[in-house]
């Protein structure tokens, strides 16, 4: 059933499309394979870097009104690639099936991003790559992030993006490394979700815990026995231990450090948190033509155009310097050659160590989600990766794409 609907989609797409790249495409030989898709796709240009039957082999459908200059196998099993023009330029892809071992993994790596060359290259493969090396699982966590910092590695010299980015408008599945981020991001949604409902649940348990002390007060009016006193008591004790518990998530919502440990929540907390959310909040906005607009689709729209223009516009080089040179006259104060070597030292663990232990505590989480205290809690056996990342960004001047993630955030304007 697999093989019919997998044979079915390639001819349909095959109609469409110019190159279709497979992977762990499993026969008992290489012949049999090629005599497969040869039937499937008479006329067909097939490049094969098979491996076994049991991993069966990666394979490059080319149409055969594209000129094929260059073909190849890669230094190790599983890729098959080649060079394809067209009347618009030339393209090099690359069908990939990553090994299974966590050290072929790394070695795989490793060597095509010492083979790949600046040009153009679409990789298309089964790797299931994923940001962070803590996402791993299965046999790749197993690697203790060795793969991933190949895969890394690879993809920021290249300067690669996720074929979703370069595709985002075409319709139909498109199942890349983004797919999985995607996937994060609605599990965290999730947890969101289920941490509102939590904190409507608290709001009910606070309502239930006062309405029980009440009806305790009044039948200890009615009744003055030493049971219900007790049982007052204890109402109490916890009516307390919810109010220092919703106290702390109050102050972590509204940001004040300086709230007392055990405060109880007042009226001048509520207002903080509301006033932040005023004044992060855009009412209203001026478009490029002077018309005001108050639509949130409106505003989100036009947030978006202006920064595609603003960081697709190009500019010519001599107005690049000339732009560069003005900001340094404006510059009236400058560091010392003693101050520019200290800032260009390699940092130290101690000087990381440091940095880490002086952040402010009870602190709202950050975009990955943990605040300060984690972090300086787990410093024993996270450093090691903190300062290799610090390391070799500073070796080799280039941040990751998780590092370089920027966040755009509106600020109202008064005009």
């Amino acid at each position: 059933m697999r093989r019919k609907i997998v044979k079915n989609f390639i001819i349909r797409q095959y109609r469409h499309v110019d190159i279709i790249a497979l992977q762990e495409v499993k026969v008992k030989n290489k012949t049999k394979l090629k005599n497969n898709l040869r039937n499937l796709l008479p006329g067909a240009r097939i490049i094969i870097d098979y491996m076994n039957s049991e991993r069966g082999g990666s394979a490059l459908l080319i149409n055969q009104k594209l000129m094929v200059s260059e073909t190849g196998v890669s230094g190790f099993e599983g890729a098959a690639w080649a060079t394809v023009h067209a009347a618009s330029g030339s393209i090099r892809v690359a069908s990939l099936h990553a090994p299974n071992t966590k050290e072929e993994r790394q070695t795989y790596w490793e060597w095509w991003d010492s083979q790949i060359d600046r040009e153009d290259w679409v990789l298309v493969g089964d790797f299931n790559n994923v940001e962070l090396p803590e996402d791993s699982k299965g046999k790749s966590a197993l690697m203790q992030g060795s793969e991933e910092r190949a895969w890394r590695r690879m993809v920021n010299r290249m300067d690669s993006i996720d074929a979703y980015m370069a595709t985002v408008r075409t319709k139909g599945g498109l199942f890349t490394r983004l797919a999985f981020c995607r996937q994060r991001y609605d599990q965290a949604r999730k947890i969101l979700k289920e941490e509102k409902n939590k904190q409507k649940n608290d709001c009910k348990e606070g309502d239930d815990i006062r309405r029980e002390e009440e009806d305790m007060r009044i039948i200890l009016q009615e009744e003055d026995n030493e049971e219900t006193m007790m049982r007052l008591l204890s109402k109490e004790n916890e009516l307390r231990k919810w109010e220092l518990r919703d106290a702390k998530a109050w102050r972590l919502r509204s940001k004040e450090r300086w709230f007392r440990e055990g405060e109880a929540p007042s009226r001048y907390f509520y207002s903080q948190l509301k006033a932040k959310f005023a004044r992060e909040k855009i009412a209203a906005l001026e478009t490029e033509d002077g018309n005001f607009i108050s639509s949130h689709t409106e505003i989100m729209e036009e947030v978006e155009r202006y920064y595609r223009n603003l960081y697709t516009r190009v500019q010519e080089i001599a107005q690049i310097r000339q732009a560069r040179e003005h900001m340094l006259q404006l510059l009236t104060s400058r560091v010392t050659q003693e101050e520019d070597a200290t800032l260009h030292q390699v940092p130290t663990e101690e000087g990381l160590e440091e940095v880490i232990h002086d952040y402010h505590k009870e602190k709202s989480p950050g975009l990955d989600g943990l605040v300060a205290e984690v972090l300086q809690a787990c410093w024993s056996f996270v450093k090691t990766d903190c300062i290799d990342m610090f390391i070799d960004f500073w070796e080799r001047g280039a941040l990751t794409e998780k590092n370089r993630t920027a966040v755009v955030k509106l600020l109202p304007k008064n005009s």
